[in-house]
């Protein structure tokens, strides 16, 4: 048993590349229109672009970022007064389940947020979702300058130890 869990050992120190790094960013490939599911968001946007937008939601809620990045941007040149358009755009640049976001994720972020309050959301609702984004991002940008810049490799680390002790992994094998 010794000598199996020593090779398994080895086997994994030769195979496993010497430095490990997170992609870049994390993007699910778009689900075919048929096993997305449906989201409907009510927007003060135009009427002919609601099913646009209603699409760029599913698309970003089924983890599709940079398809439903494009897809608010369409929306956004359909409708240029639609405000909800720039909040999607920020969402899309924040894909906190998976991957930290980079100073360009949220300087891309908090720069659609604004052009979404300066645009004059028509309803409070959506003044409030652009807000609370653009506040949220402040806060975050603020952490990740004072902390060290574009480095949230202590939170990752702390999540990976709570994965292993979850899991019981031993400290040699490979997190999932």
């Amino acid at each position: 048993m010794l000598r199996f869990v020593f090779a398994w050992f080895l086997a994994s120190l030769v195979f496993t590349p010497a430095r490990i790094e997170c992609a870049p960013q994390h993007d699910h490939a778009s689900a075919p229109l048929d096993r997305m599911g449906t989201v409907h968001f009510d927007t003060s946007c135009s009427p002919e672009v609601r099913d646009e937008f209603d699409l760029a939601g599913a698309t970003l809620h089924s983890f599709g970022y940079r398809k439903s990045a494009q897809l608010f941007t369409d929306v956004l040149s359909n409708d240029p007064s639609c405000s909800m358009a720039e909040w999607g755009i920020a969402m899309s640049h924040y894909r906190q389940l998976w991957d930290p976001p980079t100073k360009d994720d949220l300087r891309i972020g908090l720069e659609a947020a604004q052009e979404g309050l300066s645009m004059g959301p028509k309803t409070q609702r959506e003044r409030d979702y652009l807000g609370a984004f653009r506040v949220s991002i402040k806060m975050l940008a603020q952490k990740v300058t004072a902390s060290a810049p574009n480095d949230m490799r202590p939170r990752w680390s702390r999540c990976t130890v709570g994965i292993r002790r979850t899991a019981k992994l031993p400290s040699f094998m490979p997190c999932p």
